[in-house]
């Protein structure tokens, strides 16, 4: 199933909400496991990212490619680097149409949680998803 936020860009609040759905959702399957779907490294260091997830988890994260949240094994994956998750929740904070496609047609995919980065996109991914239900 693919979720979406209303709020797109860095809202702190609606990217909190929606990284704590992609680990509720983690933690209701029988896999528990969440992929991190950023196009670099550098998009979690800094920025909303960080303020959200703070800087020892995102320290972590980088560094070992996998930490751990409420019993929920958080994986990062970027368009380089594949993680080794075999079945996730894929939480995709302002990937591009292109990557949130390629996430979606991933086979290791449970359900997706996408953060649009701006309205265009927004509306774009509602035309090609319109199932997609909002957080």
């Amino acid at each position: 199933m693919q979720y979406h936020t209303h709020s797109v860009g860095p809202d702190a609040h609606a990217f909190r909400m929606a990284f704590g759905a992609a680990i509720n959702l983690a933690r209701q399957s029988p896999f528990h496991e969440v992929i991190v779907l950023v196009h670099t490294v550098q998009m979690l260091q800094g920025g909303v990212c960080e303020e959200v997830f703070g800087e020892k988890f995102v320290a972590g994260l980088v560094k070992n490619k996998v930490a751990g949240i409420e019993g929920v094994r958080v994986h990062l994956e970027t368009e380089r680097v594949r993680s080794t998750a075999t079945t996730a929740v894929i939480f995709a904070p302002f990937v591009s149409e292109r990557l949130l496609a390629k996430a979606i047609a991933d086979r290791r995919s449970q359900d997706i949680v996408y953060i649009p980065w701006a309205e265009d996109e927004r509306s774009a991914y509602l035309d090609r998803y319109p199932d997609s239900v909002r957080l």
